[in-house]
């Protein structure tokens, strides 16, 4: 991969930042009537799936995102067409004071100038392999919409660089140009007011239900979960099970994934018991025929344990531990 203290790694570094904004965000919205049909590609900032989409067109404000489409055909700025708009999609994450980080769809426009963008659409594009060494980035297509005086409509293709990149030209002349959201549609809240304040996943594998599933089930360590000073306060993160989001394991069955519910923070001398209880674990032998049960996280630590069913908890290091009751009544909140 090439250096970033170089002057072409230097650029390839802005080509990167420019693409995370506008590569990722940019999609065609048709003007004059003619439906989009570029999608989104969003980010879930960890908090589902990556890769998330959503269409140019407008589902509903409580529509669950779709399934991506094929995007307009881009084809060559043609000679004779003189844009005096041009109109895209983005996907915008913003917050909402008091109700977390909401994702919305902003259809915009701009009339321009276009000369820049002009000049960058009708360069050449270079070969690709023809230079050095190419960071590897997926991105999804540019599409904006270009309309001319007489209603035509096209959707220009971008020219790349040596690396199949958007030319540098090109992404500051579509970044430069003064567009105006005309339409805002909300599409799903991103994370929750509770995943905001306490720094917990809004969603969680079942990781001991996973563990405890697998054939080769490795022996937890004998070291402690929690291991050094206590620290003066934990941040509890506690997880019901979501039917609606689940993971299989093969040959032994689907586990619900966990949902945030709430968020607590232990002090003093509730970490001290928690920190001893969890460190006398042993590992877990026996098999548990209780049902899947909620848990808790501690973040930082990222130990996961049970709060009802056999008290299970695992670790960084692996394996099940097994925690007495009085140490999961802690948790339990």
């Amino acid at each position: 991969m090439m250096g970033s203290g170089t002057p072409d790694g230097a650029r390839r570094l802005a080509v990167m930042a420019v693409c995370a904004v506008l590569v990722v965000a940019a999609a065609g919205c048709a003007r004059g009537g003619q439906q989009g049909g570029a999608d989104i590609g969003l980010s879930s900032v960890g908090r589902a799936p990556a890769g998330t989409a959503v269409r140019c067109s407008d589902p509903g404000p409580t529509a669950e995102p779709q399934a991506p489409s094929a995007p307009p055909s881009p084809e060559p700025l043609a000679a004779d067409f003189v844009p005096v708009s041009a109109s895209r999609c983005t996907a915008v994450v913003k917050p909402v004071p008091g109700d977390g980080e909401w994702q919305t769809r902003d259809e915009q426009e701009t009339t321009g100038p276009f000369a820049a963008l002009v000049r960058a659409l009708r360069s050449p594009s270079e070969h690709v392999g023809g230079q050095g060494s190419c960071s590897a980035i997926g991105m999804v297509p540019i599409v904006i919409t270009l309309t001319d005086a007489r209603g035509r409509t096209t959707v220009p293709a971008i020219p790349h660089d040596a690396c199949g990149l958007p030319t540098q030209a090109a992404l500051e002349a579509i970044r430069a140009l003064p567009w105006k959201t005309v339409k805002e549609t909300t599409v799903r809240q991103v994370r929750s007011q509770l995943e905001i304040d306490s720094g917990c996943p809004g969603r969680y594998k079942p990781v001991i239900a996973i563990q405890a599933a697998a054939t080769s089930q490795r022996t937890a360590d004998a070291g402690p979960l929690l291991p050094g000073t206590p620290p003066p306060t934990l941040q509890v993160c506690r997880y019901t099970l979501d039917p609606t989001s689940t993971v299989s394991v093969t040959g032994s069955g689907t586990f619900a994934s966990g949902r945030l519910t709430t968020a607590t923070k232990l002090t003093g001398a509730s970490v001290a018991r928690l920190a001893a209880g969890l460190n006398a674990a042993p590992p877990a032998t026996a098999h548990c025929d209780q049902p899947q049960a909620p848990f808790v996280v501690l973040t930082g630590s990222w130990v996961v344990i049970e709060t009802g069913g056999c008290n299970r908890a695992t670790g960084a290091s692996g394996g099940l531990r097994q925690v007495d009751p009085a140490t999961a009544v802690i948790l339990a909140g």
